[in-house]
C-alpha cells in the first residue's frame, strides 16, 4: 500500500507544481504587457493565474488536476491549429514570439504527465507507462522551456499570423517587404498612402517610445516638406486612440487603424512605402 501511494502522489505533487509554474510564467508575460496584449489573451491569463493557484494549494486535488488536464489539452489543440496554419508565433507567452512546435511539445508532455499521475486513479493506468511518462515530463519540460527561451523573440505586427478570433490580429511587418501594405484597407487614410512615397509609422499614444519619438517625426516632416522626392511622414495610431506630443499645426499626416480589431504590435514601427508597396521596415529591435 505504502509504495503505491508514494508512486502516485509524489510525482503528482511535482507535476502540479511544475504545471502551475508554467501557467504563472505564461500569464505573467501576458499581463506584464497588458497594453499590447489582446483582451482575449489577457482574459486567458487571468484564468491561468486562478488555475495555477488552485493547483498549488492542493485543495480538491482531483478536480484541480482534471481542470488542468482540460486546459492543457485545449492548449495542445490550439497549437495544432497554429502549426496547420503555419503561424510563427502563438501568443502563448505574450510579447515573446514562441514557436508553436516548442510550446506544443511542452504542453503535450504536461498532459501526459498529469494523466500519468492523476490522483486516486491514473488516466494512464499501467504503472510502467506512468513511470516513464513522469520521467519524460521531468526531462522534456526543461528542454522544451529552454527551446522556447532561446528561440523566442519580441512579437511583431504581422499580417501573416492570425489568432483564431476575427478581430484579434498579430502581424509581422518584416514579412511585408516587397508586398502591398496588407493593412491599407484598415487605415482610415489608406487611399492616400496608395500612391507616391511615404514613411508610415505605427504608434500608440500610451507607448513611451512613441511619445518620445513623436517630436523627431515632426521635425522630419518639416524638413521633408516641399523637398523633391522626399516621402511624406505619416503617423498611424493603433486603438485605443489618444493624444501625442505634437503641435496643433503639425506637419505630419495622421491616420488611424480601425478599432474594430485588436492589433498585437510592438511600437513604433517604421514602414517606407512606394505606391503602397513596402520598401523597408524598421522595428523597435532594429529589424
Amino acid at each position: 500500500m505504502g509504495p503505491s501511494v508514494r508512486l502516485c502522489f509524489r510525482p503528482l505533487n511535482i507535476t502540479r507544481v511544475v504545471a502551475a509554474a508554467l501557467l504563472l510564467v505564461a500569464s505573467s508575460l501576458k499581463l506584464w504587457n497588458a497594453d499590447k496584449t489582446p483582451w482575449l489573451f489577457s482574459l486567458l491569463a487571468l484564468g491561468e493565474v486562478v488555475l495555477a493557484l488552485w493547483l498549488l494549494t492542493g485543495w480538491k486535488a482531483e478536480a484541480a488536476v482534471r481542470s488542468a488536464l482540460i486546459a492543457f489539452t485545449g492548449f495542445v489543440a490550439y497549437l495544432c491549429v497554429a502549426l496547420v496554419h503555419g503561424w510563427d508565433t502563438c501568443g502563448c507567452f505574450g510579447p515573446k514570439a514562441a514557436p508553436p512546435i516548442a510550446v506544443l511539445l511542452l504542453d503535450a508532455v504536461v498532459v501526459i504527465a498529469l494523466g500519468a499521475t492523476f490522483p486516486g486513479r491514473r488516466v494512464i493506468p499501467q504503472p510502467f507507462i506512468a513511470r516513464y511518462a513522469f520521467l519524460g515530463f521531468l526531462v522534456l519540460s526543461p528542454l522544451a522551456a529552454a527551446t522556447i527561451a532561446l528561440t523566442a523573440s519580441p512579437a511583431h505586427l504581422s499580417a501573416a499570423v492570425h489568432i483564431p478570433t476575427d478581430n484579434v490580429i498579430v502581424l509581422t511587418p518584416t514579412e511585408w517587404v516587397g508586398r502591398k501594405l496588407p493593412i491599407l484597407p484598415d487605415i482610415d487614410i489608406g487611399s492616400r498612402l496608395d500612391t507616391g512615397a511615404c514613411l508610415v509609422v505605427l504608434v500608440r499614444h500610451d507607448c513611451g517610445h512613441c511619445t518620445a519619438a513623436a517630436p523627431r517625426y515632426e521635425r522630419m516632416a518639416k524638413e521633408f516638406r516641399g523637398a523633391p522626392d522626399a516621402p511624406a511622414v505619416v503617423l498611424i495610431q493603433l486603438p485605443p486612440y489618444g493624444s501625442l506630443p505634437l503641435p496643433a499645426e503639425t506637419a505630419l499626416l495622421q491616420g488611424r487603424l480601425t478599432e474594430t480589431k485588436s492589433w498585437f504590435v510592438q511600437t513604433p514601427v517604421e514602414l517606407l512605402l512606394a505606391d503602397g508597396v513596402v520598401v523597408s521596415v524598421i522595428t523597435p529591435d532594429g529589424g
